[in-house]
């Protein structure tokens, strides 16, 4: 009984590393040296790092590791404005929260390796790369999203009853209507601290009882910890293929929370 319970526990721990071993790792956000990205550490291995801590982390969530971004957006745009998004009810706010942590990298105005807690005994301080402009993602990679923002889908929107109200009364033909992701969905809500008409985004509360008001951030659509996935998209990358500046086929993407169009 012994020797079983042995091999049993050996099994486990030779074992465990690769149970564990996040689907990260094989992807481009694996920034670490063993990353299959041309943008990565030089020397550095740690791969969970380039994001989170366990300690002296910043005030984001969770647990966020890298230098934020201090840089002013050109939003996706009201109707008043003749490259915004005509049907665009929401007041144009500020990214935050997830999409703000995205841009931290994917805007190209920090140092893909400026970390709030270095590796090791930790202090503050860049991680060396290679593959980048002067520390930053170059405008020439693939997920270089830069400083304007008015040909992307808006983020951090809050999305309460009021505005699927508000879009669902069809007053703008062609409009699509708006609803909440079904339950078990892909395509998530996530917290805000932005609003629309002066109310908060869709209340969800925590099984420790504190409360997130959701709305759709970057991260309502990508999960940067996708393996195999196209444009880490949770949901819907079909034919035609997705290729720079044109996600692809993602209709179901979309009609999780876009069911139709209005008359």
């Amino acid at each position: 009984m012994l020797m079983l319970a042995l091999l049993v526990l050996s099994g486990y721990i030779f074992m465990k590393p690769e149970v564990c071993q996040p689907a990260i790792a094989n992807t481009k956000h694996n920034l670490s040296v063993t990353g299959p990205g041309t943008i990565k550490a030089t020397v550095e291995t740690e791969i969970c790092v380039f994001c989170h801590t366990p300690h002296s982390a910043t005030t984001e969530l969770p647990l966020w590791n890298h230098a934020l971004t201090t840089h002013n957006y050109v939003p996706a745009e009201l109707p008043s404005v003749s490259t915004g998004w005509p049907r665009l009810l929401s007041t144009v706010q500020p990214p935050d929260k997830a999409s703000k942590l995205c841009l931290s990298c994917h805007d190209g105005t920090v140092a893909i390796g400026l970390l709030v807690n270095m590796p090791g005994p930790g202090s503050s301080g860049s991680v060396t790369m290679q593959g980048t402009a002067g520390g930053n993602m170059p405008t020439t990679a693939y997920g270089y999203i830069g400083t304007n923002l008015s040909g992307t889908h808006p983020v951090s929107i809050a999305v309460n009853d009021t505005l699927i109200n508000d879009k669902n009364l069809c007053t703008t033909p062609g409009a699509y209507t708006l609803q909440y992701p079904p339950a078990g969905d892909p395509v998530k809500l996530k917290p805000t601290s932005n609003t629309y008409k002066g109310g908060t985004g869709k209340p969800v509360t925590t099984a420790t009882a504190f409360t997130y008001f959701q709305g759709v951030q970057c991260t309502s659509c990508h999960d940067p910890h996708l393996e195999g996935v196209v444009d880490f998209l949770v949901k819907g990358t079909g034919s035609p293929a997705p290729t720079k500046g044109h996600p692809g086929n993602i209709s179901a993407l979309c009609t999780s929370c876009h069911p139709g169009t209005c008359p």
